[in-house]
């Protein structure tokens, strides 16, 4: 007895000393593996994450090391037999249990198809965390314990997530694990809500915000955006003449009402208390936590709900409790619901002579001042043809573009290229209610041809300064086409308002490209701007045709007429380029195939005709096929042959055949063959109609839906 009282103690102490040196051990293992040790620094992890006797607060960050060393290692079809090991020591340790979740994801070895794991390793992390509940109802950390909910939260959605929590409505079976799926993806959503104490105010609120922002992503105004013509709508038709009640009324919603898409489609509907998410998000914007994203996204929500007023006053309230944002965010989308505003829409060119037209879009203000300023064009293209024969090492765009001349003037400020002012006006403006666009047609006195920089601005108003809009308006009085013909180019200068042709204008043509130059003494090279430049006179019909010479397609052309009355009109930069007629010659066997049917079934009789000839439009006299003798071979879907014979053409190059179906004929789409002639020359289909093995019956309901 006293030899075994001996080994026992002795067993005992060296457990107390093997967990005395637990510290020092983990210490020595987080060294081997930040010195990248992979194997070593896993061998001493997994030794302490399989001890019995590991610290039940330190057990997951060893487990959690182990299999980072492992992926480090390319071992990865290790870590679940090895998971299980450390899940079997430590069976009643919840923090365990909550980090052993293991997501693999896609997979594919050598030419095996791809496959994830996603499903089955939720379906394993579900089964852990449902054997850690029990252990976890004696904790005393209670953050720990309201983490380990969210913890759960997030493995619940894990592959549902925002945009599939439909799968949500599926219970999941925790009795098996699913096998593999095929297949590369699935998205894994993050978690939302989770059980805590009403004491602890701040996880309360972090819950309530997730859990608000799961219900906006799923039942808020947002889930229409496919539909855009809905809110395409709402901008481009006055609102205010119509039924506020109807269903797509953004802007009459109560504050409990939504409109979401739904399976069944776009449903306008009240939501039930404890998922209103708008009362959600207003309790939580009372409180500390959580309350400067719960007030932004109010504000947000309310922008997508046309409820102006309501979202300019959440802006107001995030600004005076948070700030104005980083560059004063909030205030900028503020101002933009109660300032002053106004744009231009975009216009294309507009003939001369009639007084041009644009549309502007404003909200709020009452009064709007215009002014209109001549661009000098022809002294920007001087100057971009000039720019580019001096021949820059490196091009540079801005100075080159010449498809975007408001962005040259507005963004870059080359004012050198607006001339005089030569029309101002005011207009008075009605504003809609509640911030509501308005947008009107502004008639500018603009007769003469030219581009001009068209400003707006808006008057001040209560509530800050009107803002400023600009654009270009091109008037145009001349016209270039370009179009390629057989082995030349062709240009046609006219009139643009009437069409008719401009005889004697000059067409210059200014072309430039870059040469690759490589430098052999240097071992590299340089860019050389290579330039061309010549002009053509339009003949009485306002054409040029122009034959291009060589490596004339490597250039980019600024085409620009010009007449000695002042005509102006440019196109550019553009590729001049041919083509080339071909005409084909009209010489092809063709052959044309009929059955009495296109569908059969098996045992019937199959009558079919066909016909060959030479599609030639200059041929005559009889088919060159007459009298010819034709194998005709019919190929099953499995591409038996179930018919061949011969047949001799007639003197329209036609014959006709029949055989009948076998009782047991293979189903699908038959295949007629000429053999002879390697021609597939047409198809029927065989199917049978078998009664349906199932019946579906419809219990209605008792009372009205």
């Amino acid at each position: 007895m006293a030899a075994i009282a001996l080994v026992c103690s002795l067993v005992l102490v060296q457990a107390e000393t093997e967990k005395a040196d637990q510290p020092a051990r983990r210490e020595s293992a987080l060294k081997l593996k930040k010195d990248g040790n992979w194997k070593q620094a896993y061998e001493a992890f997994s030794k302490l994450a399989v001890d019995p006797a590991d610290d039940p607060k330190q057990v997951e960050h060893d487990l959690n090391n182990a299999i980072d060393c492992l992926r480090r290692l390319g071992r990865l079809e290790e870590v679940d037999a090895f998971r299980e090991r450390v899940i079997a020591a430590h069976g009643k340790n919840w923090r365990l249990l909550r980090a052993a979740e293991f997501t693999r994801g896609p997979h594919r070895g050598g030419r095996a198809r791809y496959a994830n794991s996603y499903e089955r390793d939720r379906i394993r992390a579900l089964q852990l965390m449902q054997q850690a509940v029990a252990a976890i109802a004696r904790e005393k950390d209670e953050p720990a314990v309201a983490q380990f909910h969210m913890d759960l939260a997030n493995m619940l959605l894990a592959n549902r997530g925002y945009d599939e929590a439909w799968r949500l409505q599926y219970l999941s079976d925790l009795t098996e694990l699913p096998d593999y799926e095929e297949g590369y993806y699935y998205y894994r959503g993050g978690g939302r809500g989770a059980p805590v104490g009403p004491h602890d105010s701040r996880r309360l609120a972090e819950v309530q915000y997730h859990f608000a922002s799961f219900l906006h992503h799923q039942f808020g105004v947002q889930t229409m955006q496919q539909y855009r013509w809905y809110f395409a709508r709402a901008y481009q038709e006055d609102d205010s003449k119509k039924d506020e009640s109807g269903t797509y009324a953004l802007h009459t919603l109560g504050e409990d009402e939504t409109i979401a898409r739904l399976a069944t489609g776009i449903k306008r509907f009240k939501l039930p208390k404890e998922f209103d998410f708008i009362r959600i998000f207003k309790d939580v914007a009372d409180g500390k936590s959580y309350a400067e994203q719960s007030l932004d996204t109010l504000a947000r929500m309310f922008e997508n709900r046309r409820q102006y007023p309501k979202a300019a006053e959440y802006w107001k309230q995030a600004i005076e409790r948070f700030g104005e944002g980083r560059n004063a965010w909030r205030r900028k989308r503020l101002d933009q619901i109660v300032a002053n505003w106004g744009m231009f829409e975009s216009i294309l060119t507009q003939p001369a002579g009639r007084g041009a037209g644009v549309e502007f879009r404003f909200r709020n203000g009452k009064k709007v001042s215009f002014t209109a300023h001549e661009v000098d064009v022809k002294k920007l293209l001087d100057d971009v043809k000039a720019y580019i024969k001096a021949g820059p090492a490196r091009l540079d765009w801005d100075r080159m573009n010449i498809a975007d001349i408001g962005y040259r003037l507005v963004v870059k400020g080359q004012s050198q290229y607006v001339g005089r002012q030569v029309a101002s006006w005011d207009l008075e403006l009605k504003p809609r209610p509640r911030h509501f666009d308005n947008r009107i047609t502004v008639s500018t006195p603009l007769q003469k041809a030219g581009a001009y920089l068209l400003t707006a601005r808006m008057e001040d108003g209560p509530n800050g300064p009107g803002n400023t809009s600009r654009i270009i308006i091109w008037v145009a009085d001349t016209a270039i086409v370009q179009k390629p013909l057989d082995e030349q180019s062709y240009c046609f200068v006219a009139d643009a308002v009437s069409g008719r042709p401009i005889p004697k204008a000059n067409l210059e043509f200014f072309g430039y490209w870059q040469e690759y130059v490589r430098d052999d003494n240097r071992g590299a090279g340089h860019y050389v701007v290579r330039t061309r430049n010549f002009a053509e006179f339009t003949d009485a019909d306002g054409q040029v045709f122009y034959e291009p010479k060589e490596n004339d397609n490597r250039y980019q052309w600024l085409i620009t007429a010009t007449t000695p009355d002042g005509r102006l009109a440019y196109l550019g930069f553009t590729g001049v380029w041919t083509g080339r007629h071909y005409d084909r010659e009209y010489n092809e066997v063709k052959y044309y195939t009929i059955t009495d049917r296109p569908v059969y079934r098996p045992a019937q009789k199959v009558s079919f005709k066909i016909w060959a000839n030479q599609a030639q439009y200059d041929r005559e006299g009889p088919s060159p096929f007459a009298k010819q003798n034709f194998l005709v071979l019919i190929r099953d879907p499995k591409g038996e042959k179930v018919f061949e014979k011969s047949y001799a053409a007639d003197e329209f190059g036609g014959f006709d055949g029949e055989f009948t179906l076998d009782k047991e004929a293979t189903l699908g789409v038959y295949r007629v063959e000429l053999t002879d002639r390697k021609r597939t020359v047409g198809h029927f289909r065989v199917e049978e109609y078998k009664k349906p093995e199932f019946e579906v019956t419809i219990e209605a309901p008792k009372e009205p839906v």
